[in-house]
């Protein structure tokens, strides 16, 4: 019964890591910044590279342009477990970055520093779920 179980959990961790091989769609509706480069709106499939104890790595890329880039955070957010898999952005005005990662399998949240605020403007933090063609503010 021991080495089902042990089975059984192997296949469900080669399973989620393949899915994150493979990566996620997040269909973005807006302009955003990410890594210090402007993306337009559109379908972005988003990878993880790698993941080490004080490194965390995605990356973002266009399906339509091929264009990519990564983002490095070594800033873990809990996530809660109902917390569904999404990308969160921290806008201000129509200025969007990517503040945020939570992808499918994992239990821990990632942040990403973003641009410096400019001016007095309110923030305001909108999430786009994987898999999803809406945005939603919060």
């Amino acid at each position: 019964m021991k080495r089902t179980w042990m089975t059984i959990i192997f296949a469900a961790a080669t399973t989620a890591a393949t899915a994150m091989a493979e990566g996620v769609t997040a269909n973005i509706p807006f302009d955003f910044s990410a890594n210090g480069g402007n993306l337009p709106a559109g379908q972005y499939q988003v990878t993880r590279v790698n993941s080490i104890a004080t490194t965390y790595k995605i990356r973002m890329q266009n399906v339509e342009t091929g264009r990519a880039v990564i983002l490095v955070s070594g800033i873990g957010i809990d996530r809660e477990s109902a917390s569904p898999s999404k990308l969160v952005f921290s806008c201000r005005g129509v200025d969007c970055s990517v503040a945020q990662v939570f992808l499918p399998g994992e239990s821990v949240g990632h942040a990403f520093p973003g641009p410096k605020a400019k001016g007095a403007a309110q923030e305001r933090k909108v999430a786009v779920l994987f898999g999803s063609s809406s945005a939603a503010g919060f």
